[in-house]
């Protein structure tokens, strides 16, 4: 079997199991990275979780399509309950979830309950994860519904995140005591809180779900609504972060940075 048969042949065995109805993949295509290139994150819905026992069971009837297994690597967490694969160097995750979790999770965040990091943890990345879902299988139309629910960006939600994050992009006191110091440990510290805070910001404003801090210019270059060469003056104002004769330049760019994100609101 090549590799793509034999994640097919573990994909079949999950949606053989009771309750299973729903199973869709992060990152919009079912493509296989090469051998310890990436991984794939399926994402398993049904109205329970299949229990141990039974997913045992499953995954031993598709036996020869994996190389190893670690179950409950994760349970009823953020990430559901998972269980790694090993299929040709490929790290396969399958993560499963109840639909009354899902939309309990989903509610509050777009409700702007959940607007700050749960530890390294974005809960309104939930919705960025769901909206760009790739659907192997939907018999209920769980996913698609959601899909939908996620196409218009809350106005409530904008507002809360702007609220939420804006206050966060200048710290006078802070920023001021890092520079005047050259204290370059210390300021990064600053600027690092107060970049997550802009680029959740900056994302609340072109109405978009914020996923995570992976591939963040990438996403920037997308936005239509953004301060003059945005991704440009971000890598100039690290850089410039680096050495304590430059932290006050840094600083101040970051703060010209910061003043044009808030004319923009």
């Amino acid at each position: 079997m090549t590799t793509q048969e034999k994640i097919q042949k573990l994909c079949d065995a999950v949606l053989g199991m009771a309750g299973v109805t729903a199973l869709a993949i992060s990152g919009g295509s079912p493509a296989v990275p090469p051998p310890n290139g990436g991984d794939m994150d399926w994402f398993v819905y049904g109205s329970a979780v299949p229990p141990l026992e039974a997913r045992h069971a499953a995954y031993a009837a598709a036996a020869d399509a994996w190389d190893s297994v670690q179950m409950k690597v994760c349970e009823a967490c953020a990430w559901g309950t998972g269980d790694i694969f090993k299929v040709d160097g490929v790290d396969v995750m399958f993560m499963y979830f109840t639909y009354d979790e899902v939309l309990a999770d989903l509610e509050s965040c777009l409700s702007g309950k959940r607007l700050q990091p749960e530890g390294a943890y974005y809960p309104i990345g939930r919705c960025a994860t769901l909206q760009g879902l790739w659907i192997a299988r939907d018999t209920q139309g769980f996913l698609a519904k959601l899909k939908e629910r996620l196409k218009v960006y809350p106005p409530e939600l904008k507002e809360a995140m702007l609220a939420a994050h804006l206050p966060g992009v200048w710290d006078d006191e802070d920023f001021a005591r890092a520079a005047a110091r050259q204290d370059v440990l210390f300021y990064h510290q600053v600027l690092e809180r107060a970049l997550d805070h802009f680029l959740q910001a900056l994302f609340a404003c072109n109405e978009v779900y914020f996923p995570s801090r992976k591939r963040s210019p990438e996403w920037l270059a997308k936005f239509s609504k953004k301060p003059e060469r945005c991704e440009e003056r971000l890598l100039e104002i690290i850089r410039l972060s680096a050495s304590g004769e430059t932290v006050a330049q840094s600083c101040a760019q970051w703060r010209e940075l910061t003043r044009e994100l808030q004319a923009l609101v």
